[in-house]
C-alpha cells in the first residue's frame, strides 16, 4: 500500500475537518485501486499523487451524500411521526384516514391530497416550459420537433466546441429553445434535491431519454448494445466495479439497463430508481457500506454529444425532443410531490405507515377481519399515484413483436376514435357540473355560475393569441398543449406512436380539446380572482364558501397573507393569485411566517425555497383539483377503479381497462362530482346538481338529433311512458352516465343489443355483434348489413357531429337500405314509435338515390 498516498488522504481529510480511521483509509484506498483496474487508457494506479487527489474528490462528495443520508434519515422519521398523528387526528378508520390523505377526502374536508399535489407539480412544470418557450415565440417550432437535432447540439455540443462556435453553426431559435429546457430543468433538479434526491447537475444534460419497450424488444439486446454503446460517453461507465464471475461489467451493466427499459420499471416515481432502473443510494439505501460502494450505485446513460443523443432518439423513442421533455418533467412532478410528502423512498415509507396500522388493528377486532383488503387496497390506489401500475408488467411479444399493453392500448384508441365524434356535444353537461361546484364553493349563484360556463364555451373560440396571457399563467392551462383527453373517458391509454398522435388530432378535430381547456381554465380563472381579492380582504371578510374552500386545501388566512402588496394584475387587467407568486414574497414576510410555523431562527436560503415550493404546491393544488371536479377528470381514486391496481400488460390487466372503457366519466361523477357536492351543499345541493345536469342533458340530446335531422324528442308529451323515458335518458346523459350513456343509447344498442353486452363496453359488444354476424352466416343468412354497421361503428373518424349526418344521407342510409331493402321505413317508423319523432328529411325519400347506389345500379 503507497504510504504517501494514505498520507495525503488523512491530511486533506483532517483540513475538511474529519478525522479518519485506518480502516477508513484502507476502505477508500482500496475502492480507488479496484476502481483504477476497471479503468482504461489513464494514469498508472502508482501515481499516488492522482490517487489521492481522486480520493480527496470521493471523500468531499461522501461528505456531502452521507449529510444528506443523515438528513433524509431524520425527515423520514419526522414524516413518518406526522403521518401517523394525523391519521389518528382525523379518527374513525386509519386506513380511510390513510387513503383520504393519499386520494383526498370529501367526507373529511381535506382535499390537499398527494395524488393531486403529485399531478399539480407536474402540470406545474409543464407550464413553466410551455410560457418560456411563448415568451420566445417558440412553442409550435419546439412541439413540431423540426430543429430537436440542433436544440440537442446546443444543449450538448461537441467536445471542445466555444459559446462563440455555437452561437455561429447553430440557429438563434434552437439555442434559445435550449436555454429554455436549461432553465425549466434546472428548477426541477433544484427541487428534486430539496426533496431530499442527491442530483448533480450535468451541464450537457439534454433530457430524460424516453424509450419504446417495443422498439427495444424488436431490436433485442445485441443490436440495442451495438447501437448505443458508441455513442455513450465513457463517464457512463466510470466507477463500475469488475464482477466476480468475470463477465464484462459494461456489457453487463447495459443488460441491466436493457431489461429495465423493456420491462417499464423505469417509469416508476417512487424515487427508488434512477434514469436506468437501478436503485437511487439515497432512497434505497438501508445498511452500512463504503462511501465508495455508496457513491457507485447512481447512474445515468450519458452519450457522447447532442448529435448522438438525437440519432438514438429517432431509432428508439417515437417522441419527438418537446414530447419527452414534457414526459421527462410529468415524471419529475410525481417524483417531487410524493417525496415532499412521503420521504426519499415513499413507496416504502406508505407500507411502514401501512405496517403501524396492521398493528392497531390487530388489536380491534371490528377492524382486523378486514385489514388485509384495506391493505390491498391501499397498495393498488398507491401504485396508481406513483404510476408503477402503467409498467410494462409480466407482458411479452404477442404478435409480431407488439406485447399486450400495446395491442390493448392502440385497440382502445382506436375504439375511442370511433365513437367518441360526438363527446363535444355529450360534455355540454360540463356546464351545470361546473356551475354547482362554483356555487357551493365561491359566493356565486347557480345560474350566474351557469353563466360564467356559457361565456367559457365562447372563450374557446377566441384566436390563440388572445388565449395567450393571463390564462397561460393557470396550471391548468397546459393541458391544452401536453394533455390527454383520452384519460377523461377510460384507462390512461396515451403515449408515443402513430395511434397517439392521430388521437391527438381526433380530440381538436371533434373540438374537446377546446372544451376542456376553455371551461377548467375558466374555472381556474374564477377562483384565482376570487383568491387576489381575499388576499386584500379580512379574514371575517372573505366569503364563507370560499373561506371553507381554502381551509379544504389546507390554505389558512396566514398564508395569504403574505401575497399582499405583490402585483397581482393579470393582462385583462383584473387581478389573479397565481400560484408562481410565492416566489415573489419578500425574504423579511416570508421569514416571519416561517418563524411563526416552525419556531425557528435559523431560517436558511433552502428553508425559505421549501416554504415557497409548498405555498406555490397548496395554491396549485386547489385550482388544478377544484378544475377536475368541475370538469369531471379521473384522479387517482377513479384510476383505481378502472385498472383494479392491475398491472398493465398483463392479460387480467389489460381486460379490465377493456371492461372500463368510457366508464371514466360515469366514475368520476359520482366520486368527485355527486359526493363532493353532496359533502359540501347537502341533499339539495346534489338535486340542484342532478337537475341542471338533467336539463343539460337534454339539450345535448336534442342537439344531436338535430345534427342527425330529427325533431327533438318529445319531453312534455301526452304520453306519459314517453315522456317518462326521455326524462330517464336525460338524467342518465346528463346526471351519471356522460358520455357513457351516450354510447348506451346509441347504434349498439338500437341495433338489439343487450344491456348487460352494452355495460361490458364497446370491445365486448364489438365480439358480440361478430359472433352474431358468424352465426347468421353459419345459417346462410345475409350478414352484409351487419357487416357494414359493424365497420363503420369502428371506424376512426367516421363519427364526428359535424360530419355524420352529411355521411348519412350521401352514402349510409342507401347503403343500408339496398343491403336491406325496407330497413329506412322501418327505422323511421320505431323512432316515431319509440320517441314521438320524425327526421326533418325522411331518410326513405332523400336518401334513396345515393351515389353508392347509383353506381350499383
Amino acid at each position: 500500500m503507497s504510504q504517501q498516498c494514505i498520507a495525503r488522504i488523512t491530511e486533506k481529510a483532517k483540513e475538511l475537518g474529519k478525522e479518519l480511521t485506518k480502516d477508513e483509509v484502507q476502505s477508500i484506498y482500496d475502492n480507488l485501486i479496484t476502481l483504477r483496474k476497471n479503468k482504461k487508457n489513464i494514469m498508472s494506479q502508482a501515481d499516488d499523487d492522482l490517487l489521492a487527489k481522486e480520493a480527496i474528490k470521493i471523500f468531499q462528495e461522501g461528505k456531502i451524500r452521507a449529510a444528506r443520508l443523515k438528513r433524509n434519515t431524520l425527515r423520514n422519521i419526522e414524516i413518518r411521526a406526522n403521518l401517523n398523528k394525523k391519521i389518528k387526528d382525523i379518527g374513525g378508520n386509519p386506513y380511510k384516514a390513510l387513503q383520504g390523505i393519499l386520494l383526498g377526502s370529501a367526507r373529511d374536508k381535506k382535499l390537499d391530497s398527494i395524488d393531486a399535489e403529485t399531478r399539480t407539480i407536474a402540470l406545474d412544470l409543464q407550464t413553466m416550459l410551455i410560457r418560456g418557450l411563448e415568451q420566445e415565440d417558440l412553442l409550435q417550432v419546439a412541439q413540431s420537433g423540426a430543429m430537436d437535432k440542433q436544440v440537442a447540439m446546443a444543449m450538448h455540443p461537441k467536445p471542445g466546441m466555444t459559446k462563440e462556435q455555437i452561437a455561429k453553426e447553430l440557429p438563434q431559435e434552437a439555442i434559445k429553445i435550449a436555454e429554455v429546457l436549461r432553465k425549466v430543468q434546472k428548477y426541477s433538479l433544484k427541487r428534486k434535491n430539496r426533496a431530499g434526491a442527491y442530483i448533480s447537475e450535468i451541464v450537457n444534460y439534454i433530457t430524460r431519454q424516453t424509450h419504446d419497450p417495443a422498439l427495444l424488444r424488436d431490436a433485442g439486446f445485441d443490436k440495442w448494445y451495438n447501437d448505443i454503446y458508441p455513442k455513450l460517453d465513457k463517464r457512463t461507465f466510470d466507477d463500475l466495479v469488475p464482477r466476480k464471475d468475470g463477465k464484462n461489467v459494461e456489457v453487463e451493466f447495459l443488460r441491466n439497463v436493457y431489461n429495465s427499459l423493456v420491462s417499464g420499471i423505469h417509469k416508476k416515481t417512487d424515487a427508488e430508481y434512477t434514469i436506468d432502473g437501478l436503485k437511487d443510494p439515497v432512497s434505497s439505501f438501508t445498511g452500512k457500506a463504503n462511501l465508495a460502494k455508496k457513491l457507485s450505485e447512481s447512474r445515468v446513460l450519458h452519450f457522447v454529444d447532442g448529435e448522438a443523443a438525437y440519432t438514438y432518439s429517432k431509432k428508439y423513442s417515437r417522441s419527438n425532443l418537446f414530447e419527452s421533455v414534457v414526459d421527462g418533467l410529468t415524471h419529475d412532478g410525481r417524483s417531487i410531490g410524493l417525496m415532499e410528502n412521503l420521504g426519499t423512498n415513499p413507496r416504502a415509507m406508505f407500507e411502514k405507515i401501512l405496517d403501524d396500522i396492521d398493528a392497531e388493528a390487530k388489536k380491534d377486532p371490528k377492524l382486523a377481519p378486514s385489514s388485509q383488503k384495506f391493505r390491498k387496497r391501499l397498495l393498488g390506489q398507491f401504485s396508481n399515484v406513483d404510476n408503477s401500475v402503467n409498467a410494462i408488467g409480466a407482458s411479452q411479444g404477442v404478435f409480431y413483436g407488439a406485447d399486450l399493453a400495446t395491442i390493448g392500448s392502440g385497440w382502445r384508441m382506436i375504439q375511442e376514435m370511433a365513437l367518441l365524434g360526438a363527446s363535444v356535444i355529450s360534455s355540454m353537461t360540463d356546464l351545470a357540473s361546473k356551475a354547482a361546484q362554483l356555487s357551493s364553493t365561491t359566493d356565486r349563484g347557480f345560474f350566474h355560475s351557469f353563466g360564467i360556463g356559457m361565456r367559457d364555451t365562447l372563450q374557446a373560440f377566441k384566436t390563440e393569441k388572445e388565449k395567450k396571457g393571463y390564462l397561460r399563467r393557470t396550471i391548468i392551462a397546459a393541458e391544452a398543449t401536453t394533455g390527454n383527453m383520452i384519460s377523461r373517458y377510460g384507462p390512461d391509454d396515451f403515449g408515443p406512436g402513430f395511434i397517439s398522435k392521430m388521437t391527438a388530432v381526433f380530440y381538436k378535430l371533434n373540438l374537446m380539446r377546446y372544451h376542456n381547456h376553455s371551461q377548467k381554465s375558466g374555472a381556474v380563472a374564477v377562483y384565482m380572482f376570487d383568491g387576489a381579492e381575499a388576499v386584500g380582504q379580512k379574514w371575517a371578510d372573505v366569503d364563507a364558501n370560499f373561506k371553507n374552500t381554502l381551509k379544504t386545501y389546507g390554505i389558512s388566512e396566514n398564508e395569504l397573507k403574505l401575497f399582499r402588496g405583490l402585483d397581482m394584475k393579470g393582462e385583462d387587467g383584473n387581478n389573479y393569485l397565481y400560484p408562481d407568486l410565492a416566489e415573489d414574497i419578500p425574504d423579511d414576510v416570508l421569514d416571519a411566517y416561517i418563524r411563526q410555523q416552525k419556531g425557528t431562527l435559523n431560517i436558511t436560503e433552502n428553508i425559505r425555497l421549501s416554504t415557497k415550493d409548498r405555498l406555490r404546491t397548496k395554491l396549485g393544488t386547489m385550482y388544478v383539483d377544484l378544475a377536475d371536479s368541475a370538469i369531471p377528470t379521473p384522479g387517482g381514486r377513479e384510476r383505481y377503479i378502472m385498472n383494479a391496481g392491475l398491472q398493465k400488460g398483463t392479460v387480467t390487466g389489460e381486460a379490465i381497462r377493456t371492461l372500463m372503457q368510457l366508464k371514466g366519466f360515469p366514475i368520476t361523477m359520482v366520486t368527485k362530482g355527486l359526493t363532493r357536492q353532496y359533502y359540501r351543499s347537502g341533499f339539495m345541493g346534489v338535486m340542484q346538481m342532478i337537475t341542471g345536469m338533467t336539463a343539460m342533458g337534454y339539450v345535448a340530446m336534442t342537439a344531436k338529433d338535430l345534427l342527425r335531422g330529427r325533431e327533438p324528442k318529445e319531453i312534455f308529451s301526452d304520453d306519459y311512458m314517453k315522456s317518462a323515458k326521455v326524462l330517464k335518458m336525460s338524467m342518465l346523459q346528463g346526471g351519471g352516465m356522460g358520455i357513457f350513456g351516450d354510447y348506451l343509447f346509441g347504434e349498439f344498442n338500437r341495433y338489439g343489443q343487450s344491456f348487460t353486452q352494452t355495460l361490458a363496453g364497446p370491445t365486448f359488444g364489438t365480439a358480440d355483434d361478430l359472433a352474431s354476424m358468424f352465426s347468421k352466416f353459419v345459417r346462410g343468412e345475409n350478414v352484409a348489413k351487419d357487416a357494414v354497421r359493424i365497420a363503420i361503428n369502428n371506424t376512426p373518424f367516421a363519427n364526428l357531429f359535424y360530419t355524420r349526418a352529411a355521411m348519412e344521407y350521401m352514402f349510409l342510409h342507401g347503403m343500408m337500405e339496398h343491403l336491406n331493402p325496407g330497413y329506412l321505413r322501418r327505422m323511421e317508423k320505431r323512432l316515431q314509435k319509440d320517441y314521438g319523432q320524425e327526421y326533418f328529411f325522411p331518410p326513405s325519400r332523400f336518401a334513396r338515390e345515393t351515389i353508392i347506389e347509383k353506381a350499383i345500379d
